[in-house]
């Protein structure tokens, strides 16, 4: 049987591992929150730029870009960017709860802002759902700025 000189063989049985990180902090593992968050807000504020008459002289890309921003990112952008890391940023949020720790300034700062995440995004939920509700009713007017209910 040919093996690699630095292979220690079949009978070791006794790998070593050595921990990452000490604690799973939400700080640590947020930054899919706060990337595509980040994301939907840059490409929010890039066609409110290319919208704005004082930027974009050319009317048929800057009347392109209002619509786009009314009736596609105003509110739906934000939408689809909070449902797509809702499960894992409550999850993480609730994982720090189970491991409350107030040893250092760092561990404070993050129950502090998981507790903050975990309350927006219920209140969010909370929200979504009473707008689901009111307007459940295909025949009801549905505003324009709710309108990425029904896509």
């Amino acid at each position: 049987m040919f093996l690699p000189s630095f292979f220690p063989g079949p009978a070791y049985t006794k790998p070593e591992y050595s921990t990452f990180l000490s604690n799973s902090s939400f700080l640590y593992n947020v930054s899919p929150f706060i990337v595509i968050i980040g994301f939907a807000v840059v490409v929010y504020l890039l066609f409110m730029i290319l919208s704005s008459k004082k930027i974009l002289s050319n009317k048929t890309i800057r009347q392109g870009a209002k619509k786009i921003k009314k009736y596609r990112l105003k509110y739906g952008i934000i939408n689809d960017a909070i449902w797509f890391v809702y499960l894992y940023a409550i999850f993480m949020a609730m994982l720090q709860f189970g491991q409350v720790s107030v040893k250092t300034t760092w561990d404070i700062i993050n129950i502090v802002f998981a507790a903050i995440v975990f309350v927006l995004l219920l209140v969010y939920t909370v929200f979504m759902i009473y707008l689901g509700n009111k307007y459940k009713d295909p025949s009801t007017k549905l505003p324009t700025k709710w309108s990425f209910l029904r896509s």
